[in-house]
């Protein structure tokens, strides 16, 4: 999708593409509704939507699948280790997962940004063939 859109609206509204690809890879995680609460699934979209950002940025400016691969087990097995330690639910959990999610979110936009800079353009023009 995101090569779609980046063919379509080239690299000009890289940020855009960015955004909006990384809103429907974390809406595609709404899925996760059918079997755990509404909170939880939230912070999940929310992180989902900070990974994707920041995995976009980097398919864009290394060309490469495989940095994003490799990010995406990295944080699913980062979860599942720390799953058993996060068990608990109540007041002081959620708001550690708010902090933690809004922190997430507020780095990967900061990091988004950097990584796809107007300068960085004609690279990534190059790369995708589109100059």
């Amino acid at each position: 999708m995101l090569g779609g859109l980046l063919r379509i609206w080239g690299t000009r509204h890289l940020l855009t593409i960015t955004f909006v690809s990384s809103l429907l890879f974390s809406l595609s995680h709404l899925l996760n509704l059918t079997h755990q609460s509404l909170l939880s699934t939230g912070f999940q979209a929310t992180s989902a939507l900070a990974i994707g950002l920041l995995f976009a940025a980097v398919y864009l400016r290394t060309d490469s699948l495989w940095w994003p691969i490799a990010g995406h087990f990295l944080n699913d097995f980062l979860i599942l280790a720390a799953s058993g330690s996060l068990s608990s639910s109540g007041p002081i959990h959620y708001g550690i997962q708010i902090a933690v999610s809004g922190g997430e979110l507020v780095i990967a936009i900061v990091t988004t940004a950097w990584l796809l800079r107007p300068e960085e353009r004609f690279d990534i023009q190059q790369k995708f063939h589109l100059a």
